[in-house]
């Protein structure tokens, strides 16, 4: 392992650069951190020498959000005219090309928000993460300052070292909060993760029936474009014993 700082993962020299003039100039008195598959994939880099895409940087902030979107908002950025899925989550993204963008994460950088104000980074992950490799957190501040070794924030018990065995288990009190988790297993297995236990796993697939068809809609596509196509995703559920066409909301809502 290095000792230097956690090497995150960027689309584009563009991004990386964007990304670094925010966490450098961000305000000491803002209670900010990166969160969530920036910090696990970089992680899995850190311990596997194996890159997965990044698309967006998790955040939460727990003091200072007004004072935080202003900050971003005299950067450039913008807040994302599409509706969250959660009250206490904000989007907020910042063009990176001078022609004319596509929504294409080449062309952006997104920051997605959870605007917690009052709360601490522990309640954050642990009521609102499903998997334990993702319960790391890391202050903004420190990301691009502090070896990693001392910066890094191990909420959950177990999260390092399930990264380092690519080991799923679920957040039992957490998993629940995203009913699309169930696909978010899926990828993680396609990239070597073995899979939760087969209760947890009926845990996960017992959620999918809640999740609101644009959603359901948007997941399976997402899936099917991470794992190689829907013959792979479908082998992958295959696999795990799940004989339901989990990717057909109507047999989901009706057999689950």
């Amino acid at each position: 392992m290095s000792n230097g700082l956690l090497q995150l993962m960027y689309n584009t020299k563009e991004a990386e650069a964007e990304f670094r003039r925010v966490m450098l100039g961000i305000p000491e008195d803002i209670e900010h951190y990166i969160v969530g598959g920036a910090v696990r994939n970089s992680l899995i880099r850190e311990f596997h020498s194996q890159d997965l895409t990044q698309r967006d940087y998790d955040q939460v902030i727990t003091k200072g959000t007004k004072q935080y979107e202003k900050y971003l908002e005299s950067l450039g950025f913008k807040e994302n005219p599409y509706p969250s899925h959660q009250d206490v989550q904000t989007v907020y993204n910042k063009i990176l090309v001078s022609s004319e963008p596509n929504w294409d994460y080449n062309d952006y950088i997104v920051f997605d928000m959870h605007t917690m104000d009052g709360t601490d980074i522990a309640y954050n992950i642990e009521k609102f993460v499903a998997f334990t490799i993702n319960g790391c957190a890391i202050k903004g501040q420190d990301v691009l300052t502090r070896p990693w070794e001392s910066a890094l924030i191990e909420v959950l018990p177990g999260a390092i070292q399930d990264i380092k065995d690519k080991k799923l288990r679920l957040n039992l009190d957490g998993y629940s909060e995203m009913s699309s988790n169930f696909y978010a297993m899926l990828r993680f297995i396609s990239v070597g993760f073995s899979a939760p236990s087969p209760e947890e796993v009926q845990m996960l697939l017992k959620e999918l029936p809640n999740l609101e068809h644009a959603r359901f809609e948007r997941n399976v596509k997402k899936i099917w474009d991470y794992v190689g196509g829907e013959g792979r995703a479908r082998e992958l559920v295959s696999s795990l014993g799940i004989d339901i066409d989990v990717f057909n909301e109507e047999v989901v809502k009706a057999k689950l």
